[in-house]
């Protein structure tokens, strides 16, 4: 994989969209994300995992698109759950402050953050039923 290259797949596990990103996630990439994402998010939906596990490297452009998600989320209760196990990008995400805003979560592997998603799920379609 050459610089500024990403590679991008979508998968459905367990009722979750996970869309993983390989390689570089910045502002001349980002769009091979977005063209992952539905066109729109319904109340019900949990919201999507972000894998990130090999993401070699994120910029501005990618963190903007972390924040512009968050406000596809705000009149719901759906989440961006991102998921890495590198340090550079826990770094860059914590300095912007994305942890601290309303529908971010940050996992050390896909699976957690699958699991967390599944079970909001879960719960929101019970809670709509009683």
């Amino acid at each position: 994989m050459q610089d500024d290259e990403l590679e991008v797949s979508r998968r459905n596990v367990d009722g979750v969209l996970v869309i993983t990103a390989a390689g570089d996630l910045s502002h001349e990439t980002v769009h091979q994300v977005k063209d992952c994402l539905p066109a729109r998010f319904d109340r019900a939906s949990p919201g999507f995992v972000l894998d990130l596990m090999r993401c070699d490297y994120l910029d501005s452009g990618g963190l903007a698109f972390m924040l512009a998600t968050l406000h596809r989320f705000k009149d719901g209760n759906g989440v961006l759950a991102v998921a890495t196990a590198n340090a550079n990008v826990e770094r860059l995400v914590d300095t912007v402050g994305l942890p601290d805003q309303r529908g971010f979560e940050l996992y050390r592997d896909v699976d957690s953050a699958v699991k967390a998603l599944a079970q909001r799920s879960q719960t929101a379609r019970l809670r709509d039923v009683f």
